[in-house]
């Protein structure tokens, strides 16, 4: 995004944040839907809020390319797949990087074309650069946001899937391991597809959204055998593929009935945005997802280092992970029927950590993001077919098939902190750094962020209050460098009146 995209999305968020105040769900759906209409990372964070508040995220947008434009993209990127063409259908399914039309060959075959948008590689170049940017210079940095460390990842892993080539390698490796009946993987005519075009068999479903709401229509049985499916293709990926389809949102997968037959199959697919994981990550995942780490006195602090987390970090909250991990791998360790609707990890991290939530969150590495996005679409699929179901026994008997762990703590240590940043090595004597900015009686502005914030103080001042701070003859810098050299001592960093407003930024 240049400055304009960036203007035009900050009007968004202002007009959401209008709308809340007369109807908080209707200005999630209106942020929800404008993202939508803009391809690229903007659609994808849509699809993301849409899981988290129950909203519908693929909405009927207008198509990006005509049917003209697409066959003109089709003749000039693939010839071969013009000459093949019977028909094509002018109706598409529009997603964030791609708009995906249904044709028939002459040979008879129907197929789904995925045609990807023009100039959408140097837009979401952009896009991460200035997401990345932004998320560098918030309150973010102060829990040991780097934007050499996020920006090289993420931007790999999006531009990653623009190679469609790349995309059919994986969709062809995952449905070739598959051996969980049910699950159905289209199927890939890669002398077809291009870099920019993915040509694959047309697999009818039903939308999740839609199977969800035939209930009244279904038998019981189809729903039950939903939910399996897909606790199946979650433990299959994890410990049999070691392959991870990180977009499970509801426009990436449906199912498919038989009324007479009364089975039901789950059809996945999408499969540009996919993380690979290690035998050493899948070992130690294993072990997180059953009983193990409860053999040893630090079991969940070992795993954790070894799947990459910071130690540093992890050791603000060390004291509560064996509260915080039970909690958070309910689903895969409690051995009755798990209800979907009854586990909630957000709730459970703000309930137990509140604004502490940030140094787990940040101490994982980039990967492990990817592995939440796929937990989070999992589980919004899980309820919104509302079956309960026993994962803990479906994971069990794949877990099983997974060599131990072997790493020690002290190699996951040394592995964990190689190269990492020392923007939080020290041991401070506060915990938090607190902003309020009051106007009379009001509180305008009140900030909570960890004592090592103290270090970026300069980035969280306005611009017109550090001028000011400067007339004073203070410098916000020498103030930082002066209270880290001390360890951060509670009490006042400064204070003062500016206009209006009353400033006091203090640590305790």
């Amino acid at each position: 995004m240049r400055l304009t995209k960036l203007i035009r999305f900050s009007g968004i968020g202002i007009a959401a944040a209008a709308k809340s105040a007369f109807n908080q769900h209707r200005a999630h759906k209106y942020l929800v839907d404008s993202l939508l209409d803009q391809p690229g990372i903007p659609s994808k964070i849509a699809q993301l809020l849409a899981m988290r508040g129950g909203l519908n995220s693929t909405h009927a947008t207008f198509p990006r390319l005509s049917i003209e434009e697409i066959r003109d993209r089709i003749s000039e990127q693939s010839p071969s797949l013009a000459g093949a063409i019977e028909s094509i259908s002018d109706r598409p399914r529009v997603a964030s990087l791609s708009q995906v039309h249904e044709a028939k060959l002459f040979s008879g075959e129907r197929v789904a074309i995925k045609i990807q948008f023009p100039g959408i590689a140097d837009e979401i170049a952009e896009q991460v650069d200035d997401f990345i940017r932004l998320a560098a210079h918030s309150p973010a940095k102060a829990y040991g946001f780097t934007e050499e460390v996020w920006g090289g990842f993420l931007r790999e892993k999006l531009l990653e899937e623009l190679d469609y080539l790349g995309e059919a390698r994986y969709q062809q490796e995952f449905g070739a391991s598959i051996r969980t009946g049910g699950i159905i993987i289209p199927e890939v005519y890669e002398r077809l597809s291009t870099k920019t075009i993915l040509v694959q068999s047309w697999e009818e479903s039903i939308s999740p959204g839609d199977f969800s709401a035939s209930r009244h229509s279904l038998e019981l049985v189809h729903f039950r055998d939903a939910a399996k499916l897909m606790v199946e293709m979650l433990a299959h990926s994890l410990f049999q593929t070691k392959l991870i389809h990180c977009d499970l949102n509801p426009g990436n997968y449906g199912f498919r009935t038989d009324r007479e037959s009364k089975t039901t199959n789950l059809v996945l697919y999408d499969f540009g945005s996919m993380q690979r994981l290690s035998p050493e990550r899948v070992s130690r995942l294993a072990d997180l997802m059953t009983h193990a780490p409860d053999r040893v006195k630090d079991g969940w602090r070992e795993n954790l280092l070894a799947l990459g987390f910071d130690d540093t970090r992890l050791q603000h909250i060390a004291s509560f992970l064996p509260k915080i991990m039970p909690e958070l791998l309910r689903p895969f360790r409690d051995e009755s029927t798990w209800k979907p609707t009854s586990w909630n990890p957000g709730k459970t991290m703000d309930e137990i950590l509140g604004a502490e939530k940030w140094w787990f969150r940040t101490a994982g590495p980039p990967w492990f993001l990817y592995l939440m996005r796929t937990l989070q679409g999992w589980h919004h699929g899980m309820k919104l077919i509302g079956e309960p179901v026993e994962v803990a026994g479906i994971f069990r008997k794949f877990i099983e098939q997974v060599p131990a762990a072997v790493a020690s703590t002290e190699q996951a240590h040394q592995i964990t902190n190689h190269g990492t940043s020392d923007l939080m090595p020290r041991l401070l004597l506060s915990k938090y750094l607190r902003v309020k900015v009051t106007e009379g009686r009001e509180t305008v502005v009140e900030l909570e962020l960890p004592a090592a914030a103290i270090e970026n103080l300069p980035d969280f001042v306005p611009e017109d209050v550090a001028q000011k701070i400067i007339t004073q003859g203070l410098d916000l810098r020498m103030i930082a460098d002066e209270l880290l050299r001390h360890h951060a001592p509670q009490g006042d960093v400064f204070e003062m009146q500016h206009g209006m407003r009353h400033y006091r930024v203090w640590l305790d």
